[in-house]
């Protein structure tokens, strides 16, 4: 065995000093590391070691976008199309079992507030053939009564004698001797119609516009039904009962002309 000693400065560099000891030993096909290659570290008992601070990892967190983007998109869904003329006939439809002189009454009161009370006294006559009183209490009737008033309101027509000769036999040939006997649901009374017979009221009873016997007859209506302190409809409770009783005092006070006025309708 052979025991070869060195000398070494502590001071220097101890890996240089060694390496240039040990170059005498090491065949030239051997490359030793450049000056920009990094130096491997050598650990000796008597060497302080150097490393490099090493950051760590920093996980990356998904941002609420990315989390949205990666879940699965959500099938549209696909609403049907729907009618509203389909909706319109099965409404109607379903209130036709439940049609009365007041569902006329009501179409009229439209046709006043659309039109004005000269045009409902001199057409409403023509469309349903006379009075609403003497329209047969029957399904045929009151529908051909209602769709008269309310085609006229579409089509913003003018009533002609041909019209009031053909519009009276359409109605007639209408009315049936069907009775039905079977009890009818009442039928919710809302504002609008207490206001739908109001004006019922006064395209029967006033001559124009100005409503003049109309404005004198309805509070007193009303004062007669609750009292003195009830002088205008929006005085009227809103309790479906007291609706109601509103509703029919006016109805009644134009079926059966309260004031003895003129009839004008």
């Amino acid at each position: 065995m052979i025991e070869i000693k060195f000398t070494l400065d502590p001071k220097g560099n101890l890996f240089e000093q060694l390496m240039e000891h040990v170059s005498w030993f090491i065949l030239e096909s051997v490359k030793l590391p450049e000056d920009d290659e990094e130096p491997v570290t050598r650990v000796t008992p008597d060497s302080p070691v150097e490393t490099e601070p090493t950051e760590p990892k920093k996980r990356t967190r998904k941002t609420k976008e990315t989390a949205a983007v990666a879940k699965a998109e959500v099938a549209p869904v696909v609403m049907p199309v729907i009618d509203e003329q389909d909706m319109a006939d099965e409404a109607a439809e379903a209130a036709s079992d439940t049609l009365t002189h007041d569902d006329v009454r009501a179409a009229v009161g439209e046709y006043t507030k659309k039109f004005g009370i000269v045009a409902a006294q001199k057409n409403i006559p023509v469309l349903l053939g006379g009075p609403i009183a003497e329209i047969p209490d029957d399904h045929p009737a009151l529908k051909a009564a209602i769709a008269k008033i309310q085609q006229a309101m579409a089509q913003t027509i003018t009533v002609t004698v041909t019209d009031l000769v053909e519009t009276r036999q359409e109605i007639n040939n209408a009315f049936t001797l069907f009775d039905e006997t079977a009890p009818k649901p009442e039928k919710v009374i809302t504002e609008e119609d207490v206001r739908n017979a109001l004006m019922a009221y006064a395209a029967k009873y006033d001559m124009d516009d100005k409503m003049a016997n109309t404005l004198v007859d309805g509070p007193d209506i009303l004062k007669k039904t609750f009292g003195p302190t009830v002088s205008a409809l929006r005085l009227v409770p809103k309790d479906q009962a007291s609706l109601r009783k509103a509703y029919d005092a006016i109805n009644d006070a134009t079926d059966n002309n309260w004031y003895n006025r003129k009839v004008v309708l």
